[in-house]
């Protein structure tokens, strides 16, 4: 069956967005996803998808305004010297994280009001020149208005020069890209999570049962390829012990 130009067009930019969300996670790294309020969530990579000894995972399609961070969450468990469990502002370096790219949530929701909403439309219903200039002046303004932000703002990011010119050329020569740019910006940022907050901020989720579960078959799995007496092997116990004191609340 023989597809149209106009509809592998469209297939085309989906199916980059929908690459451009896997990421493959080694063993022990999940990805500590926003949710509403001030509530996190855990993803794990899946057990039935692996390369090379890593999970893949991927993105929430539909949650482009929710920062996503990858975190170690077997070495992201101990407490520094002095720390309490449970104080009240261990979740602050998460917040401020998800208040630093606010700015950008009503850019990347234009761009992808302007690749899955006009693009079509100006595939498929009105064809016109007007309709072509309208939707392409939207998609690329909107991408270097953003790309512009990026720039300026890297230093707050903590991402390099380097770092923000690559990723603004990226999302200029591949826009479906620019529909992530949040959850790159924060996948790109150091792990603000370690050591302190992760597991605290986990604990409330209503959906920390089944993550709990499954961290501790991932240690099971590992401390069976470890040797008995090595440091490694002592350390995935303490955090299956840790996990497993936790209450499933």
């Amino acid at each position: 069956m023989l597809l149209s130009i106009e509809l592998e067009l469209l297939l085309l930019a989906l199916g980059l967005y929908l690459l451009d969300c896997l990421l493959l996670l080694a063993p022990g790294e999940g990805l500590l996803i926003a949710r509403k309020g001030h509530h996190w969530q855990l993803m794990l990579g899946s057990r039935h998808a692996r390369f090379r000894g890593r999970t893949l995972v991927c993105l929430p399609l539909f949650s482009l305004h929710r920062p996503v961070f990858r975190v170690d969450w077997i070495d992201g468990m101990d407490d520094p010297p002095g720390a309490e469990p449970g104080v009240a502002g261990r979740t602050d370096p998460l917040a401020a994280r998800r208040l630093a790219t606010r700015p950008l949530l009503p850019l990347v929701y234009g761009i992808a009001t302007a690749q899955f909403v006009l693009f079509p439309l100006m595939l498929f219903v009105l064809r016109t020149p007007l309709m072509v200039a309208v939707t392409l002046a939207l998609l690329y303004g909107q991408v270097l208005l953003a790309m512009g932000w990026l720039v300026r703002h890297r230093e707050h990011l903590q991402i390099t020069r380097r770092a923000s010119l690559s990723l603004a050329l990226e999302c200029l020569l591949c826009p479906p890209v620019a529909l992530n740019l949040l959850r790159r910006l924060s996948l790109s940022t150091p792990d603000p999570s370690k050591p302190t907050v992760l597991l605290p901020a986990l604990h409330d989720s209503s959906d920390w049962p089944i993550a709990r579960e499954r961290m501790m078959e991932d240690l099971a799995e590992l401390l069976d390829a470890e040797d008995p007496g090595s440091h490694r092997y002592r350390q995935l116990n303490e955090r299956r012990a840790t996990l497993a004191g936790m209450e499933s609340s």
